[in-house]
């Protein structure tokens, strides 16, 4: 089984208890929980095929198109799994979500409590929480040694090349710059009056006339230009750093570095958020209100980046969880073309292995939290999305960033 964004199915969630009884997925026949797009799928699959809607890039089988996609096998050929999902009956269509009516309802559990009865002659571990699967267990224990030593690596590796390694505030004096900064922002406003942020087209169009930076937004752009050039090179150290990430193709270690930049960078800077103040702090120690952020980028995507910053702070991921997320995103093998997809995957794998590991060691009373921790990178990924697009006009309208050929080749797809 190799972790993909799909992998929030790895471990039942907090509300997969109040589910009804449903039969198994139709694409890969692990636990499902509803209808989606009009066949009974797991939260995984429905997410599969909503990507692979939007994907522009034809999938690939390495195979004879005739890869199985059973329980433990989802991810072994995206192809194959959309092939399924075709012919299983998904359409964009018919894009219900667990909308049954009672004679569904009624013949879905029926056909549950008719797979319960039967007598499995090996023990499934999928439906079981990861934790208590014997497999899994097994795997980490005769990993013990080499995770142990992953774990270090990659956590060497992230705290040396962490693109706020040099602020060095503790929370409360993190908290008291934001509000600070958040007061003075509130009293500018107070004073002036509360400006609306100027459109684009309205700031290009006084620009070109006047020449004047009126509300220095081409200064944040130079100043965001320097910090993100130096973010891609220590981001490039730390990818590099991941063991046998190097052992690939210069090609597959571009793409996967080039494909899951934002995610790295999230995972960088989401303790530096306060969602509450809407003030963030940037590499350089400087503060910016939502509003000044959203002279460079869009309004409604700066806000929801905030929102999900509270939600993995509510997490209070230690810098070992991290670490091992900001390595885990860099390996994620389905947003990108990549020759050796099985040597990325095996790499991923690894990485996983160790964060669970490394949850269920510090953490042995919370028995959802790696689940928790899978799911919230899920979620991320509707955020990845949106940042390619940005991403590309944002690169097309500065020529800041044009100037800059390693940052206008990172945010290039």
């Amino acid at each position: 089984m190799v972790l993909t964004s799909d992998s929030a199915n790895l471990v039942p969630s907090p509300e997969s208890s109040a589910t009804p009884l449903l039969p198994p997925c139709r694409i890969c026949e692990e636990k499902a929980s509803g209808l989606h797009y009009g066949v009974n799928t797991c939260e995984a699959c429905k997410g599969f095929f909503r990507r692979s809607l939007n994907r522009k890039v034809p999938y690939r089988c390495s195979g004879s198109k005739t890869c199985n996609i059973g329980p433990g096998k989802r991810n072994s050929c995206a192809y194959c799994r959309f092939q399924k999902c075709l012919d299983c009956g998904m359409s964009k269509d018919a894009i219900k979500t667990g909308r049954y009516t009672h004679e569904k309802r009624t013949r879905d559990i029926e056909e549950v409590k008719r797979l319960m009865g039967k007598e499995d002659k090996e023990p499934m571990c999928i439906d079981t929480p990861m934790s208590d699967s014997p497999c899994c267990k097994s795997i980490v224990r005769e990993e013990d040694i080499e995770v142990e030593s992953i774990v270090e690596l990659v956590v060497k590796a992230s705290t040396q090349f962490d693109i706020h390694a040099k602020l060095v505030e503790s929370k409360e004096d993190l908290f008291l710059k934001q509000q600070e900064y958040y007061e003075h922002y509130k009293l500018k406003g107070q004073i002036f009056g509360t400006l609306n942020t100027l459109s684009k087209q309205e700031y290009r169009a006084f620009y070109e006339a006047t020449g004047i930076d009126l509300d220095d937004r081409r200064q944040m752009v130079k100043g965001l230009t320097v910090v993100m050039e130096q973010g891609i090179m220590r981001y490039i150290q730390f990818a590099k750093a991941i063991p046998e990430f190097e052992t690939l193709t210069l090609d597959d270690q571009a793409s996967l570095i080039k494909s899951s930049r934002f995610e790295y960078w999230f995972l960088c800077t989401y303790r530096w958020m306060n969602s509450d103040l809407q003030v963030g702090i940037s590499p350089t120690g400087q503060c910016y209100h939502v509003q000044e952020i959203a002279r460079v980028w869009e309004i409604d995507f700066v806000t929801e980046v905030f929102a999900m910053s509270k939600r993995f702070q509510n997490l209070k991921l230690s810098l070992e969880e991290t670490s091992l997320l900001k390595a885990i995103v860099i390996t994620f093998t389905d947003r990108c073309t990549l020759g050796n997809d099985k040597q990325v995957e095996e790499i991923q794998w690894k990485l996983v292995l160790c964060l669970k590991h490394y949850v269920e060691k510090v953490h042995p009373e919370e028995k959802l939290r790696f689940a928790r921790i899978i799911d919230r990178i899920t979620a991320l990924r509707d955020l990845t999305e949106w940042n390619y697009k940005l991403a590309n006009s944002l690169k097309m309208e500065w020529p800041e960033i044009q100037g800059s050929p390693l940052l206008y080749e990172i945010l290039t797809l």
